[in-house]
C-alpha cells in the first residue's frame, strides 16, 4: 500500500508542478468554436489541480481583502479548493483474488487498505482541519459467471463488493511502534471481526445501516473484465441527498451514498477499505484501490 501526502515534500511539489496547466500548451483561438474548445480543455486541466495548505491560506488572505471571513470560507468550499492526501493499494498486475469458498462460512473479507490516523497523516500547524470529501477509485471484477443471471440491472444479484470502515481505536496501538506492522495487525483484526468479537479493533457505527461499515461499490455481476468505479462522499451528503432513493442509486451505479461517513470522521480515526465476497462460487478480483481525502484548513 502506498501512502501519499500531496501537499508536502519534493515529490509532492513535483507532482503539483506537473498538474499545473502550462500556458504554452494552449493554441491561440482563431474562431468562437476554437475558443470554446480551448476553454473546455483548460477547464479539464484546471479541475485536476489540488492546492497545498499554503495556497489555500494565500487565497483566503486575498478574499479577506474584499469579503468577510464567513463568505471567504463559503467561496473556498463552493470552489472545492481543498488540499488532499491519498493512499493506494495495487497488485502490480497480479490481481488479489478473494474467494468466498476459502472462508469457513463462505463469507470472506480482506482489508485492502488502512490509512494512518488522520491526525498523523494530515499535519497542518496552527490550522483547524475539517474533512470535506472522501473519494474511492476501485478497479476490480468478479468470477465472470453466476447460476442466476435473471436480474433487471447489472449490479443486483452480485455478491462481491467493497465497504469502508472507520477505525476508531485499536488496543494494540499503544504497544506497536512499527507502522507497517501496526497496519497489518489492524487489517487482520478487521478481517476476523465478524467471527470474533475480541479483535481489539473499535469501529465507528453507521447509524443509517445499523452496522459498522458503509457500502462503497458492488462489482458488476458475472463480468470477468475489470471495471473502474469512482465513488465520492462529501460532508453535506445527508442534506444534499436526503430525498435520494438509495435503492435506485444502487441499481443504477452499484454504489451507495455514504450518508454520515464523512461527518463521522474524527482526526484520531483511520479509514479502511474492505473487499468482500459471499456465497459459494463468488470471488472478488481486486486490481487496485485508491483513496483520496480532501480537507479544509
Amino acid at each position: 500500500m502506498t501512502i501519499v501526502n500531496s501537499n508536502y515534500g519534493q515529490d509532492g511539489e513535483q507532482a503539483l508542478a506537473m498538474q499545473r496547466p502550462s500556458s504554452q500548451s494552449y493554441n491561440k483561438p482563431r474562431a468562437i468554436m476554437g475558443s470554446f474548445q480551448s476553454f473546455l480543455a483548460r477547464s479539464q486541466e484546471i479541475e485536476c489541480y489540488v492546492p497545498t495548505p499554503q495556497e489555500v491560506f494565500d487565497a483566503r488572505r486575498c478574499l479577506l481583502k474584499k469579503v468577510p471571513p464567513e463568505l471567504a470560507n463559503i467561496i473556498l468550499d463552493d470552489a472545492c479548493y481543498w488540499p488532499k492526501v491519498s493512499a493506494r493499494y495495487a497488485t502490480d498486475g497480479n490481481y488479489l483474488t478473494l474467494a468466498a469458498s476459502n472462508s469457513l462460512d463462505n463469507d470472506a473479507s480482506a482489508s485492502c487498505l488502512v490509512t494512518p490516523k488522520l491526525s498523523e497523516w494530515i499535519v497542518v500547524p496552527d490550522a483547524f482541519v475539517m474533512i470535506k470529501k472522501v473519494c474511492f477509485r476501485i478497479t476490480s471484477h468478479d468470477q465472470g459467471w453466476c447460476i442466476d443471471n435473471n436480474f433487471p440491472g447489472k449490479y443486483q444479484g452480485s455478491w462481491t463488493w467493497f465497504e469502508a470502515a472507520i477505525v476508531r481505536d485499536f488496543i494494540e496501538d499503544r504497544d506497536i511502534i512499527n507502522t507497517e506492522d501496526l497496519q497489518t495487525r489492524i487489517q487482520g483484526a478487521l478481517n476476523t471481526r465478524m467471527r470474533n468479537e475480541d479483535t481489539g479493533v473499535v469501529t465507528a457505527k453507521n447509524a443509517n445501516e445499523g452496522s459498522d461499515v458503509w457500502h462503497i461499490q458492488t462489482n458488476i455481476r458475472a463480468c470477468r473484465h475489470s471495471v473502474t468505479h469512482e465513488v465520492a462522499w462529501t460532508s453535506d451528503t445527508n442534506e444534499r441527498d436526503l430525498d435520494a432513493d438509495e435503492k435506485e442509486v444502487f441499481c443504477a451505479t452499484g454504489s451507495k451514498l455514504g450518508r454520515g461517513f464523512v461527518r463521522s470522521l474524527e482526526m484520531s480515526d483511520r479509514v479502511a477499505v474492505i473487499a468482500r465476497a459471499k456465497y459459494p462460487g463468488w470471488s472478488n478480483h481486486i486490481g487496485s484501490v485508491d483513496l483520496e481525502i480532501y480537507y479544509s484548513v
